[in-house]
């Protein structure tokens, strides 16, 4: 494979992939702190809009303002790719401080895919695409905006990370201002993905996981989503009697799997690409 002047990937099939060309990450300014400089960054970009599949959606987000960093799914093949949005020299700056944020936060935490959300209550729902765990920080002028993870409790987000289980029952609670977040999470299907995507990923500085730890986290069972969303119900009752009536707030459960890379139809791929992952494995990807 070779790269052209102008991003585009030559591969060995004869097909080529257009990546915008990545460069260094630029010094922030020295007054602001990272998390202040993506802020800022998050304040000036578009976001995407979906609706969100809910069974209940009263109190929760009904529309979904976000976007797709890192290994995504096609909707509408069976390949798998660095989202269009990963793609764009426009969001590289964004991408790279992002990731540079999650190894200060946690140097051992391993992701494939970034979801950026602005403005979303998600009710208590579960992950289904996500293997492993997630990481989440908040940014922006906001009160309130805490995660609830089940045996976690009440996570202030804002401004630090925190990791959590994603295919464990999770919630949103309310919150005032302007509230921006960002999910670094493994995606089940990354072993799929292409091996231009993998190569440009790792150049953008995900921390991408080894082939045996995502092995080890998708051999990982989970009681069915029923009874993990009813088990979550009463263990989160139970954290809002504790912290007193000022925090009760109306419980929503929706069905809403977060299925975060899943908004973009991609080229399908050959099925041989999809150990493509391991065999990079001693060439510096990874940890």
């Amino acid at each position: 494979e070779s790269e052209g002047e102008s991003g585009t990937i030559n591969r060995s099939d004869g097909r080529m992939s257009t990546f915008d060309v990545i460069t260094p990450l630029p010094p922030s300014e020295p007054s602001l702190s990272l998390e202040e400089t993506i802020t800022q960054l998050l304040t000036r970009i578009p976001f995407c809009t979906k609706r969100a599949t809910s069974t209940a959606c009263q109190g929760a987000t009904n529309v979904v303002d976000f976007l797709a960093f890192g290994v995504v799914n096609s909707r509408g093949h069976a390949g798998v790719t660095a989202s269009s949005s990963s793609r764009s020299a426009q969001n590289h700056k964004l991408i790279q401080m992002l990731c540079k944020l999650a190894q200060k936060h946690d140097p051992q935490l391993m992701f494939t895919s970034i979801q950026l959300n602005r403005n979303n209550k998600f009710g208590l729902h579960v992950d289904k695409s996500n293997i492993g765990l997630s990481g989440i920080i908040g940014f922006g002028n906001y009160i309130g905006g805490e995660t609830w993870a089940q045996h976690q409790g009440f996570l202030n987000v804002r401004n630090t990370l925190h990791r959590f289980d994603g295919q464990m029952p999770h919630f949103t609670t309310k919150f005032t201002g302007e509230r921006y977040s960002a999910v670094f999470y493994t995606h089940k299907s990354f072993m799929r993905a292409d091996w231009e995507s993998h190569r440009y990923l790792v150049e953008l500085g995900f921390p991408l996981p080894t082939a045996d730890s995502a092995r080890q986290w998708a051999s990982q069972r989970y009681p069915s989503v029923e009874d993990r969303l009813d088990q979550g119900m009463k263990n989160l009752i139970d954290d809002q009697l504790g912290r007193g009536s000022q925090y009760h707030e109306e419980i929503i459960i929706i069905d809403y799997s977060s299925d975060e890379g899943e908004v973009e139809v991609i080229e399908q791929e050959d099925e041989e690409d999809e150990w493509a992952w391991d065999q990079g494995q001693d060439q510096g990807q990874g940890q």
